[in-house]
């Protein structure tokens, strides 16, 4: 985050993006929690999401919610990667790019310190079973 707002992009690895994934579950908790918040609150509907570059904060925060409303991960991973497609990129430039090891280290981050991806709702995040189930049903109706 510090180069790209000092303008050195170039500088910008996918190492250091991956490892911004990562850092996202615990350095990015308030903000997903709030977009969370925004999207269960069928008042907001429809809703739109993003952040800067629209992918990596919310690809990530797209990736939550549709494992909350029970989507398989080879979906998700599909949808994730259309980022690269859509943005007419190549996973090959990280700033314009996704990489799926970035998606998948970050699921896996969450299995490991949160035992799994409801662990990390529920203790990284705080969510309630309440809080799921209002998603979940404000979304799928």
């Amino acid at each position: 985050t510090d180069l790209v707002l000092a303008g050195k992009l170039g500088e910008v690895s996918p190492e250091m993006l991956g490892d911004f994934y990562v850092g996202m579950l615990e350095s990015r908790a308030e903000p997903i929690i709030a977009v969370l918040e925004r999207v269960a609150d069928p008042a907001n509907h429809p809703v739109v999401f993003h952040c800067t570059a629209g992918k990596d904060r919310t690809g990530w925060t797209a990736a939550l919610l549709l494992s909350i409303l029970g989507v398989d991960r080879a979906t998700i991973e599909r949808d994730y990667l259309a980022s690269n497609t859509y943005r007419h990129a190549s996973p090959s430039d990280p700033l314009n790019g996704v990489r799926i090891e970035w998606l998948r280290s970050s699921f896996a981050t969450a299995n490991s310190k949160y035992g799994s991806l409801d662990g990390y709702l529920r203790k990284g995040l705080g969510l309630t079973t309440k809080d799921l189930n209002t998603l979940r049903a404000n979304l799928l109706r």
